[in-house]
């Protein structure tokens, strides 16, 4: 889970959600997706692991793609955390972010 001290279960959690995620070309709002794109930004600007950063970086772009302007309404919950992991070094970490946030902005007009 997201939650796991360990960071393999939670590499391991992201990357099954990023399956299903990605598998689905739209996907359907419901309230619980709120909950998700801010665990998943809290992830981004949170973990230590910056594997879990880019897995959840993917999780959230591939769920702004797939709601679509749905996703429009989490966009002030997961901008302001992605934003604050930018100061990042490593470039593979930033280019996911960057990444994500283009999908984010691309959900709002």
């Amino acid at each position: 889970s997201l939650g796991s001290s360990k960071w393999k279960d939670r590499k391991e959690a992201l990357d099954e959600l990023l399956a299903v995620l990605s598998a689905n070309l739209r996907i359907k709002e419901s309230p619980e997706l709120g909950d998700l794109a801010k665990s998943l930004a809290h992830c981004i600007q949170k973990d230590a692991n910056i594997n879990c950063v880019m897995t959840a970086a993917g999780c959230v772009e591939a769920l702004a793609k797939g709601m679509m302007t749905g996703f429009g309404r989490y966009r002030e919950s997961v901008v302001g955390p992605m934003l604050e992991r930018l100061k990042e070094r490593k470039a593979t970490v930033t280019d996911a972010i960057g990444t994500a946030l283009d999908a984010v902005f691309l959900t709002v007009s």
